[in-house]
């Protein structure tokens, strides 16, 4: 793209490009027009200072995210940075600054809520920006308490939460083989196949990454390799990379309760009943002093990778390490 064209272009429009990304390829008819090789960023006042090929410019902004800019320039926009260079610029920095990271990158992206402690990550994202999108997913299993903790969180934050249901037909042909309560005997892989992972996938195809309450100490099984930003392979569309962040990756249960207690945050009240994690009412329970959380989850079954398929990478990558 020749300067005298891309001048006008950027000039036309107050424009931002927020901390901080690595790569950004801007495309029209999926032929490259121009690469921004590693962006360099230069605060002066408000102003902009980005090298584009070989020019410099300065451009003068309103906040703006970097998918809001390239569709004013109507152009498609591929963002991506390099993984593990970010995970280990970010060991040492906060939930609320990897969130940051996560907002100011991805436009098209949304906090996965279920219910519980990730309740946390609303609270920080409230007070970063208003431009975040919230989802949970309904399987029509959940506690009472569950379903009045979500209006509860929706009235106190004054935002929407999406509420994501499984194919009703699909539930409907599993209860008429099967009945309410085939996975206490056949396992949970179906049920939640069915009430979880297909609705998930399909809401994860409508965005460009996704943010988890993921913690390393929820599931030594599972859990404990979880880094703080992946790319999810396991619900990556064709040609297409899902970007997935676990901002309370490094926390531990003590650490995101004490959070909760210093802002005041409203929690689901199962978590007064000794329900530390919250699924879905048949597959949760209460559980004992010094059990690990994870136990209240599909107690039946001996097997100790005790996911329900959402993270199902988390599996993969542990069985790959052993």
């Amino acid at each position: 793209m020749a300067q005298s064209t891309l001048m006008p272009l950027l000039m036309q429009y107050p424009l931002a490009l927020q901390l901080p990304i690595r790569h950004l390829v801007v495309v029209g008819n999926d032929i490259p027009l121009t690469t921004i090789h590693r962006l360099t960023y230069y605060y002066f006042s408000y102003a902009l200072k980005v090298k584009i090929a070989v020019f410099d410019i300065t451009v003068y902004f309103k906040p703006l995210c970097q998918t809001e800019i390239c569709s004013k320039m109507g152009a498609k926009v591929s963002i991506n940075f390099d993984i593990d260079e970010m995970n280990q610029e970010y060991q040492s920095k906060t939930p609320q600054q990897l969130l940051e990271l996560a907002f100011d990158t991805f436009n098209n992206i949304a906090i996965s809520f279920s219910g519980a402690e990730d309740i946390a990550l609303i609270e920080m994202a409230s007070k970063i920006t208003d431009r975040f999108q919230v989802f949970c997913l309904d399987t029509g299993r959940l506690h009472p308490q569950t379903y009045r903790f979500i209006e509860k969180v929706r009235d106190h934050y004054k935002i929407n939460i999406e509420l994501i249901y499984p194919e009703a037909t699909d539930v409907e042909q599993l209860v008429k083989n099967k009945g309410l309560f085939s996975f206490y005997t056949d396992g949970h892989s179906e049920c939640c196949g069915i009430r979880k992972i297909a609705p998930l996938r399909k809401k994860l195809s409508t965005l460009d990454a996704w943010i988890t309450g993921q913690r390393k100490d929820q599931s030594p099984g599972t859990r404990n390799n979880i880094a703080l930003i992946e790319a999810d392979s396991a619900f990556s569309g064709i040609n297409t990379q899902l970007t997935k962040f676990n901002p309370l990756a490094n926390m531990n249960s003590k650490e995101v309760w004490d959070y909760l207690w210093m802002f005041d945050v409203p929690y689901n009240e199962l978590h007064d009943q000794g329900f530390i994690s919250i699924g879905c009412e048949p597959c949760t329970r209460a559980i004992r002093p010094n059990q690990h959380e994870r136990e209240g989850r599909w107690w039946w079954e001996e097997s100790t990778i005790k996911e329900c398929g959402l993270h199902v990478g988390n599996i993969e990558i542990q069985t790959i390490k052993s």
